[in-house]
């Protein structure tokens, strides 16, 4: 079978993500481990800059979260938790910030649940370019109909997965695991794909390693 290369920056990327999160020895990691204890959440938001919203919804078992940073350079993260889930809605982060956005994911998550829970991370209504790119890219080599509304599952084995690691989102998403664990605890294990009209939706598989 010939192998597909989508982008062979991102694809590379996105293999080295993949053996650091599976290895804990795995030289040239860049992500450092974010220590924020879920104590030191609110704390955080100050020293941040951040203005912060959460809305308590007795009858739904989500926390909405909003971070949001508006001096310079801007940041933000918008997005709802459950036990053993996240959803977000918006991330964004400008040039200069210090902190990024895997590590609000983080204090997002981890000041309602405890970190070892979390199973499925989906993102929700996609614009980054390259992303968005890189699935056209990937749907039009499958011979997938690239506004289809069905579900498609990228395995870690896969080029397509390694190039989604890799690239805009899917990289957010690993860095967050590296950031939140370290290496060798947790890893990505599978990608699902889909449309839900115009939107592009992807869900991202949690697995422990051991």
């Amino acid at each position: 079978m010939t192998h597909q290369c989508y982008n062979g920056k991102w694809e590379s990327d996105g293999s080295d993500l993949q053996k650091q999160m599976e290895n804990a020895q795995e030289p040239g990691c860049k992500v450092a481990r974010y220590e924020c204890l879920p104590s030191e959440f609110y704390e955080w938001i100050e020293r941040l800059g951040l203005s912060q919203d959460t809305q308590d919804d007795m009858t739904s078992p989500y926390k909405y979260v909003c971070l949001v940073k508006r001096e310079l350079p801007p940041m933000s993260w918008v997005g709802r938790v459950g036990e053993g889930v996240i959803f977000l809605d918006v991330i964004a982060r400008s040039e200069g910030n210090e902190y990024y956005t895997s590590d609000l994911t983080k204090m997002a998550y981890e000041s309602f649940f405890d970190l070892d829970t979390l199973r499925y991370v989906f993102v929700n209504n996609i614009v980054n370019a390259y992303t968005t790119t890189l699935l056209y890219d990937i749907y039009c080599a499958k011979e997938i109909d690239p506004r289809s509304p069905d579900e498609y599952t990228w395995e870690s084995s896969s080029a397509e997965f390694k190039a989604l690691i890799g690239c805009g989102i899917g990289k957010c998403i690993a860095s967050f695991i590296l950031a939140a664990y370290g290496q060798g605890i947790k890893r990505i294990a599978r990608i699902t794909t889909w449309r839900t009209g115009h939107e592009l939706e992807m869900l991202f598989y949690i697995e422990n390693i051991v």
